[in-house]
C-alpha cells in the first residue's frame, strides 16, 4: 500500500507497522456510488465509538468506477466533500481490489490486529450491523498485548475548505430558474446575488449536507431535496410548508428522516422512509389515463384527466422516480392518492438500463437529474451510473432512451452536465444525437469562449427563461457559470447579497443528544474586540430560527448581551436525525476612527439525535469580533 497514493495523513500508512496490532475496516467505495454513501454515517458512528488509540482505525479504498475517478484531485475533492476524515488510499489500478478479490461496491472488509480477515459485507444490506460486528472484534481481542494504541499520523484535508479565500459556495450541485435558485453542499444558508438563494447547513457529518436541489414553479412552491437525511422540504405561500426565504425555516413534507428500503411507497408524507431523494422536478399539470372501465367523475368518459401538483422525485437510493402527490390524486394508473402521499411512480428498484412500456418493469441505475416537458408531457431523466439520458412519458407510462433509442417526432433540445467528462452537452432527441457545447474533456476553471471554457465536475444546470442562457452549477469549481448561448461565451456569476445578510460566519458547532428529547443549555459569549464600540441608541437585536414547530426555546429574540443564556427543548425523533439552529446577530457599532458599520453574524448549531446521548446538553460558545472577522471556540460542559 505505500506505492500507493493517500489521503488525510502526512505519509503512507503500512500493515506491518501502522496498522499492526490494530482491528482494521477497510471501506472499498467509489464516490459515485449511492450505496457507498449510505455507508458514511454508520463508518461513522463505529469511529466515534472507537479510535486509534483502542486499536482501532477505518481505512477508505478508493476503487474507481469511472476513469474520471481514477484521478486524486477528484478523489481529494470528493473526501472533503463528504467530510471524510480518516485515512484514504486511492486504489485507481484496483490493486488491493484484485489481490483481496473484491466484487461489489461498496465492500467492506474487517482485518483483526494480525490483519486476519474476520468479516466481508458486500453492498450496504448489512449497515445496520456493523457497529455490533466491531463490538463482538474488540470483545474478542480484549486483554493485555493484543490491540496496539499507537497514534497515526492524521492530517485531514476537510479543513482545508474553510481556508478558501474568495469562495462564497462549497459544491454546488444543482440550479433551478424561474428565478435562479441553486443550493450549496456545505455553506449556511445566504442570499446569493438577486436571482439565487443557496442552501446548506455546513455541517460536519456525510449523513446530511447533501441539499441537492431547490426548484420555484410558477405557483410559488419552493422545494428542497434533503438527499442525507432522505427527506422531502417544501414551502408554499400559505406559509404551511416551510423553507421561508426571510427566516430560512425549514419543514418536513416527506421522509422520516431515516433510510427507507420500500420499493412501492404511498403512505402521507412524513410517514414514508425515503432513500437518498437527489433531484426533483415540479409538474403543474399532466394528462395522465386512467383506467379502461373507469366511471368517476373527474374522469368522465374520455378515459383520461389532468392530475395537477405532482413533486417528481429522483430517488437514486432506490433507482426509481417517485412523486408526491400535493393534491387528491385519482385513477393516476389505476391507483388513488391522497393528498400529501408520496409512491414510487416508475422503476422496478432494480439498478439497470432497462426501458420498458410499463413504468414500473422499467429499471434505473441511480437517477440524478429530472426536467419536465409540459409540451410532451414527458420526464427526461439523467440516469448517472448507466450514463444515459431516460425519458419517461406520463401519459403512456412508457420508459424509453433519448441519445441512442428510437427515433420520436420531438424537435426540442436538452442541455446535460456531463459530469466526469468536465463538459455541458447538448441532446438532439430527433436526431438521437449528442455533442459538446464546451468544455474541453479535461477539468480547469476557465472563463471565455466555448472553445476554451473548462469546468470541474458540474454537477447541474438550468436555462434561463428566456432561453438565452444556462446557469451551471461547477461543482468542484465552487462557483455558478453563467453560459450565454448567443455570444458563445462562458462567465463566473459574481456572488453578492443584496442585504450583506451575513458578513460573518463560523463554522457549525455539533451537539448531541438524546432520540427521546431533551434539553440544550447554551451559553453564547459574542464580545468585541479592541477598538470596537456599540452604535449609541442603535437596535443591536439578535434572533434565533429554530426547526419547526415541535421545537421551543426559553427565548427566541432581544436585544444584545455580551454572555447568554439559552435553554431549547428538543422533541424526540429517530436516532440520527440532525436538524439546524440558527442565532442571528444584527450589531451597529463604531469605531475607534469614528467609522461606524453594520455587522451580521451567524451562528449555525447542528443538534444530533444520537443513540445513548444525554437529555440535557450544555455548551459554552464563546466568540470574539473584531476588524478581522469573527473568532470562535467551544467547550462542552456536559
Amino acid at each position: 500500500m505505500a506505492c500507493l497514493e493517500w489521503f488525510n495523513v502526512s505519509r503512507p500508512l503500512t500493515l506491518s507497522s501502522d496498522l499492526k496490532g490494530k482491528v482494521v475496516l477497510l471501506d472499498f467505495f467509489t464516490y459515485c456510488c449511492i450505496n457507498c454513501l449510505h455507508l458514511f454515517p454508520y463508518i461513522k458512528q463505529v469511529e466515534e465509538e472507537f479510535s486509534a488509540a483502542d486499536g482501532f482505525v477505518v481505512v477508505g479504498v478508493h476503487s474507481a468506477k469511472f476513469d474520471n475517478e481514477k484521478d486524486s484531485a477528484n478523489i481529494l475533492a470528493a473526501i472533503q466533500r463528504y467530510n471524510l476524515t480518516h485515512p484514504v488510499v486511492n486504489d485507481s489500478g484496483g490493486i488491493l481490489w484484485n489481490q483481496l478479490g473484491i466484487g461489489h461496491w461498496p465492500t467492506l472488509l474487517l482485518l483483526g490486529p494480525n490483519k486476519e480477515v474476520l468479516f466481508l459485507l458486500a453492498g450496504e444490506g448489512m449497515k445496520h450491523e456493523l457497529p455490533f460486528i466491531v463490538r463482538t472484534a474488540f470483545k474478542h481481542y480484549a486483554g493485555p498485548c493484543q490491540l496496539s494504541g499507537n497514534e497515526l499520523p492524521l492530517a485531514p484535508a476537510s479543513h482545508l475548505l474553510a481556508e478558501k479565500k474568495g469562495v462564497s459556495l462549497l459544491f454546488p450541485g444543482k440550479v433551478a430558474s424561474c428565478q435562479v435558485i441553486q443550493n450549496d453542499f456545505r455553506q449556511t444558508p445566504k442570499i446569493v446575488s438577486d436571482q439565487t438563494v443557496a442552501f446548506g447547513d455546513n455541517l460536519k457529518e456525510p449523513a446530511v449536507p447533501l441539499d441537492r436541489f431547490v426548484h420555484k414553479s410558477e405557483t410559488e412552491r419552493l422545494a428542497v431535496a434533503d438527499t442525507g437525511n432522505h427527506r422531502i422540504l417544501i414551502l408554499t405561500t400559505s406559509g404551511k410548508l416551510e423553507i421561508n426565504l426571510k427566516t430560512l425555516q425549514v419543514s418536513t413534507v416527506a421522509g422520516t428522516g431515516s433510510q427507507g428500503d420500500n420499493l412501492e411507497g404511498g403512505r402521507l408524507g412524513v410517514d414514508q422512509p425515503l432513500s437518498s431523494p437527489w433531484d426533483l422536478c415540479m409538474v403543474s399539470r399532466a394528462l395522465v389515463p386512467c383506467r379502461k372501465a373507469c366511471q368517476c367523475e373527474t374522469c368522465g368518459s374520455a378515459g383520461g384527466r389532468t392530475v395537477e401538483d405532482i413533486l417528481l422525485v429522483a430517488m437514486a437510493g432506490t433507482h426509481q422516480i417517485w412523486g408526491l402527490f400535493l393534491n387528491d390524486t385519482f385513477c393516476w394508473r389505476q391507483r388513488v392518492f391522497p393528498a400529501g402521499s408520496i409512491a414510487a411512480i416508475a422503476g422496478s428498484g432494480k439498478e439497470e438500463n432497462r426501458n420498458n412500456a410499463y413504468s414500473h418493469a422499467a429499471a434505473f441505475a441511480q437517477p440524478s437529474g429530472l426536467s419536465y416537458s409540459n409540451e410532451l408531457n414527458t420526464v427526461f431523466i439523467a440516469d448517472s451510473e448507466s450514463s444515459s439520458i431516460r425519458r419517461f412519458n406520463l401519459t403512456t407510462g412508457q420508459v424509453s432512451a433519448v441519445v441512442g433509442g428510437d427515433r420520436d417526432p420531438f424537435n426540442k433540445k436538452l442541455y446535460v452536465a456531463d459530469s466526469y467528462n468536465h463538459k455541458v452537452k447538448v441532446v438532439d432527441v430527433e436526431a438521437n444525437m449528442c455533442d459538446t457545447l464546451f468544455g474541453i474533456g479535461q477539468s480547469g476553471d476557465q472563463m471565455g469562449p466555448f472553445n476554451v471554457a473548462q469546468l470541474n465536475e458540474p454537477g447541474g444546470l438550468c436555462l434561463s427563461p428566456d432561453e438565452t442562457r444556462l446557469f451551471v452549477a461547477d461543482t468542484n469549481n465552487h462557483s455558478i457559470k453563467i453560459v450565454d448561448l448567443v455570444k458563445g461565451t462562458v462567465e463566473k456569476m459574481d456572488i453578492v447579497s443584496p442585504e450583506n445578510q451575513f458578513l460573518h460566519h463560523t463554522l457549525p458547532i455539533e451537539l448531541k443528544v438524546s432520540p427521546s428529547g431533551g434539553i440544550v443549555n447554551l451559553l453564547i459569549t459574542m464580545k468585541l474586540d479592541k477598538g470596537f464600540d456599540l452604535t449609541d441608541l442603535a437596535p443591536q437585536k439578535w434572533i434565533m430560527t429554530l426547526p419547526n414547530r415541535s421545537w421551543s426555546a426559553s427565548s427566541c429574540a432581544g436585544e444584545y448581551v455580551p454572555d447568554m443564556k439559552l435553554k431549547i427543548e428538543v422533541p424526540s425523533g429517530p436516532p440520527g436525525l440532525a436538524e439546524m439552529v440558527y442565532i442571528d446577530y444584527k450589531l451597529y457599532l463604531c469605531c475607534n476612527d469614528s467609522s461606524c458599520m453594520a455587522k451580521k453574524v451567524r451562528l449555525p448549531i447542528r443538534v444530533l439525535q444520537k443513540a445513548g446521548a444525554s437529555t440535557n446538553v450544555t455548551h459554552h460558545w464563546k466568540h470574539l469580533l473584531g476588524l478581522k472577522g469573527l473568532s470562535s471556540s467551544s467547550v462542552n460542559l456536559s
